[in-house]
């Protein structure tokens, strides 16, 4: 049961993350790609790290939490596309 909770904390997390590197890559100060991509990967290894040790506890776990951190992506960012296309309408 907390896996969902783990899983709920990843997805916002990733989500957080992305939107920050992202905005490095495309904001003002034009950060280098040989300093966003190791921050990606970094990512990328986090969530795997994190899937692992889920993974060595059982795979129901591993499974609510690879479920939950899906379910929290989608429904975040639908959640903020919906908010975006609202206010570019008016």
């Amino acid at each position: 049961m907390w896996g969902i909770f783990v899983g709920i904390g990843l997805g916002i997390l990733q989500l957080y993350l992305l939107r920050n590197i992202t905005g490095m890559i495309g904001g003002p100060g034009k950060h280098s790609v040989l300093i966003v991509m190791p921050l990606i990967l970094l990512k990328l290894i986090f969530i795997m790290f994190i899937l692992y040790l889920m993974a060595t506890v059982s795979i129901a776990h591993l499974l609510f939490t690879a479920g939950a951190m899906l379910v929290t992506i989608l429904l975040v960012s639908v959640i903020y596309f919906l908010k975006k296309s609202r206010i570019t309408k008016t």
